[in-house]
């Protein structure tokens, strides 16, 4: 006799016979689980039993299992947040700045949150002076490019003229109006580095903690400036540091005759408890070995540190093979190897 039990009628009844023994049992229109699992902070469920939890969208807090609700509006969240936080006072690194384009002369950035709803304050768009080309070049068409030798154009606005009488002009690779990065240039985090068209921010991310980026390999010209030099770079930047950070200027030099490369640390800035640096300019001579032989460098700028940030005003390389002459130097300047 095997006992049975109906789960429509919620009766049981026997039958007198032997059941056949069950080998597979196969259930539809149910979803599996295990086990029932509390969702995330900062998620929720539309019902009991989903197999999903959704996020909260930004500016949102879950206020109880099921629902999200908006903060108040001294308060942000990004999202997936579990709470709301007060909005803070944010400095230039906690915007995406959005450079327009360069029409008469003049060009318009505003700038956008990072994350919404963060910041107390903003910061209005504002009006620039800014370059169509680089110094050392010229429009020519729809595009730039570099000013002939013998020529010169110190701010990239007008076309290129001529060099005085016993000068010289002098190629250079030079950068001091940011609407885009230059595709020579290795830039380790996309997201670190922003256009800003008087300036290019740099800022370590959450997902990466050194802001780096590399100016490629540059070859300066056999035109010998005095005394063994062969070549100049010129960085312009300003440094804010809010908590700790640490700023690098690596050099790389190499000599093309004998192929010895030299890797060194330039300039060094630790800021142990913070701090920041105005405006600054720094310089560095490349000096040849007095060998036939162009000479190739290439510089990196490092940056780690919570909340800090970098504005590059300027990069300026002179008397490179390729490039463009801002200015006419002095001919007895030079000598010839």
């Amino acid at each position: 006799m095997t006992a049975f039990f109906d789960t429509e009628t919620h009766t049981s009844f026997s039958v007198p016979f032997e059941a056949p023994v069950l080998g597979n049992l196969t259930v539809s229109g149910v979803k599996p689980y295990t086990q029932c699992k509390t969702c995330p902070a900062g998620t929720v469920t539309s019902s009991d039993g989903e197999s999903e939890c959704t996020p909260c969208s930004h500016n949102q807090y879950p206020v109880n299992s099921s629902s999200c609700s908006p903060c108040p509006g001294d308060q942000y969240s990004p999202p997936g947040s579990s709470h709301c936080s007060e909005k803070v006072t944010c400095d230039i690194a906690d915007f995406l700045p959005v450079v327009g384009r360069c029409s008469d002369g003049k060009s318009t950035v505003s700038v956008k949150e990072i994350v919404q709803n963060k910041c107390k304050n903003s910061f209005p768009p504002e009006t620039y002076d800014c370059l169509t080309c680089q110094p050392g070049s010229e429009k020519k068409g729809k595009t730039c490019r570099y000013c002939p030798d013998g020529t010169h154009n110190p701010f990239g606005r007008d076309k290129c003229a001529p060099c005085d009488p016993n000068t010289i002009s002098l190629k250079g690779l030079y950068r001091v109006w940011w609407s885009d990065i230059p595709s020579s240039w290795n830039v380790g985090c996309p997201d670190c580095w922003v256009p800003a068209g008087p300036f290019l921010l740099g800022r370590p991310s959450q997902h990466q903690p050194v802001a780096t980026i590399n100016f490629g390999e540059v070859k300066f010209s056999s035109k010998v400036i005095k005394s063994n030099v062969v070549g100049l770079f010129s960085v312009k930047f300003k440094l804010s540091c809010p908590q700790s950070c640490t700023f690098l200027i690596i050099k790389k030099v190499t000599l093309s005759r004998s192929e010895v490369t030299r890797q060194e640390v330039t300039t060094r800035y630790d800021k142990s408890t913070g701090g920041s640096e105005p405006v600054t300019a720094h310089s560095y001579i490349l000096k040849s070995d007095g060998q036939d032989g162009n000479v190739r460098m290439d510089f990196s700028i490092k940056l780690s540190g919570k909340d800090s940030y970098l504005q590059l005003y300027g990069v300026n390389f002179t008397n490179t093979l390729e490039g463009g002459s801002s200015f006419c130097f002095p001919l007895q300047w030079f000598r010839m190897r």
